[in-house]
């Protein structure tokens, strides 16, 4: 079965802060998926992220993941309410993720697939659902080991994106944090 990377739009904005959304397009390469919801999320950020247009732009993520099944739909509103906390006032709120998990969790073809988040309670809580998760800083740390750029390389982006007000899980004091 394949192994296909979810990122949130968080991972996106993170990069992009960073300067180094090649490095973001590298690690997905072809295995990279997304949901209608976080597309128009990242669609929606170029407005203050203008990097972020070069994702649609270069066309490095395919057609989006829809739900249009009244089950599916019921499931997504269910795990934004019940397990994000989501306000059922604001039904944007955690939607992003809670489409990307039901997705993910419902269709056999994304069954060994992996989300990428920086959003805390998302990041907590799809590992208790089943469903293996990452963060921006594992990503930089597997782009190091795959040689695709330095730990000090890592780091410099971090910080950079730090500085430009990303939030992050972790807060690596150095490079070697990376190695």
């Amino acid at each position: 079965m394949t192994h296909y990377w979810f990122p949130d739009t968080t991972v996106f904005r993170t990069f992009e802060a960073g300067n180094q959304l090649d490095w973001l397009a590298t690690y997905l390469g072809d295995h990279g998926r997304w949901t209608d919801v976080i597309e128009d999320e990242v669609r929606k950020s170029i407005r203050a992220h203008a990097g972020l247009g070069r994702v649609f732009d270069e066309r490095w993520m395919p057609d989006a993941e829809s739900i249009s099944d009244t089950g599916e739909s019921l499931e997504v509103e269910r795990f934004r309410t019940v397990n994000l906390g989501g306000d059922p006032k604001i039904p944007t709120q955690h939607l992003g993720e809670s489409m990307t998990f039901v997705v993910m969790r419902q269709r056999g073809e994304y069954a060994d697939s992996c989300f990428i988040t920086d959003d805390r309670d998302a990041y907590d809580l799809f590992p208790r659902q089943g469903v293996p998760t990452k963060h921006s800083l594992t990503v930089l740390q597997e782009l190091v080991i795959r040689n695709e750029c330095t730990a000090e390389e890592a780091y410099a982006m971090y910080v950079k994106a730090w500085e430009a007000g990303r939030g992050f899980l972790e807060s690596p004091t150095s490079h070697k944090y990376f190695q």
